[in-house]
């Protein structure tokens, strides 16, 4: 039920087609068609549905094309599932193909996807490379490898359309829908900075729009505070169907060749993936040796996903 459409930049992952209720949707965007029109959301950008909800979202609202609101508040960076760099984000409103989906692998039960996006920050990035590993119906890791042209700071954003509990103690953020919910979990070099806010910076035309206005959406930003040229950072997305949150235990095991997490679906089914880190040509931890991209486990069935 999965599919790349690498020619667009955009891969729509999903756990079932067969009724939108059940499904898990994750879409990815890196386009070389860049950033325009009705394709302006940032490279390596996503968004989150899951069991009919909209979970996390991007900004696709407009008062009136090339109002404040639009030009400087929709095709920001800052209002969609992006990365930041030092506050800025990507060059905006752009047909220059800035982004790629450059490696996947969708198999039986699990995806990886890999989207490529440094190029759109202007200089200010070297690498950026988005790795998304989808172990169905109801776990997606994003691994972010990030190279900066100098040290830098670097900003998460997550966008939903109800508030988020924060819990920055624990670096974990939890989001209730009607049908849904969604548990975050950040693992970074340094303990993220987490704020959060609603509304939109510029407000839309309400008088244009007769006094109406666009649902309001709530903003996180996890940021990191010391300056550094390089971060390999993963967020862990853990929809599940209201009334049945998992467990929120998230076990972290590292070493200089991989992280294994380890946790459990709302069953108690265990669940473990494990990701080699950059640069490293087999990874070795929890007992398990692997030249993949990543090594997924559940249920008694395994998946190695994606080969360099």
């Amino acid at each position: 039920p999965s599919k790349v459409f690498r020619g667009i930049g955009v891969a729509v992952l999903n756990s079932t087609l067969l009724n939108s209720n059940d499904n898990v949707q994750l879409r990815l965007k890196a386009s070389p068609f860049g950033r325009q029109s009705h394709g302006h959301d940032p490279h390596n950008s996503f968004t989150l549905n899951a069991y009919g909800e909209a979970l996390l979202v991007n900004c696709v609202y407009r008062d009136w094309h090339g109002s404040p609101f639009h030009t400087r508040w929709c095709w920001s960076t800052q209002a969609h599932n992006a990365l930041l760099v030092n506050g800025e984000g990507q060059k905006t409103h752009t047909a220059d193909p800035l982004g790629r989906i450059v490696a996947w692998d969708l198999q039986d039960g699990a995806d990886d996807v890999v989207g490529e996006a440094a190029a759109a920050y202007e200089g200010r990035l070297r690498r950026f490379l988005r790795h998304v590993v989808f172990v169905k119906p109801d776990v997606v890791v994003l691994a972010d490898e990030v190279e900066a042209a100098q040290p830098s700071t670097f900003q998460w954003m997550l966008h939903g359309l109800s508030e988020f509990n924060v819990e920055e103690k624990a670096q974990r953020l939890r989001l209730e829908r009607g049908k849904a919910g969604l548990l975050v979990h950040f693992i970074a070099p340094e303990p993220l900075r987490f704020r959060q806010w609603s509304g939109y910076d510029p407000e839309p035309d309400k008088a244009f729009m007769g006094g109406r206005t666009f649902p309001i959406q709530w903003h996180v930003e996890a940021s990191t505070t010391t300056p550094r040229q390089e971060v390999w950072t993963l967020t862990v997305l853990r929809p599940y169907r209201q009334g049945q949150s998992p467990e929120p235990a998230l076990q972290v095991e590292q070493n200089p060749t991989a992280i294994l997490l380890r946790l459990s679906a709302p069953d108690g089914t265990p669940i473990l993936v494990a990701l080699r880190r950059p640069g490293v040509a087999r990874a070795a931890i929890g007992g398990l040796s692997f030249t993949h991209r990543a090594l997924a486990q559940r249920g008694g069935k395994e998946w190695r996903l994606g080969r360099e």
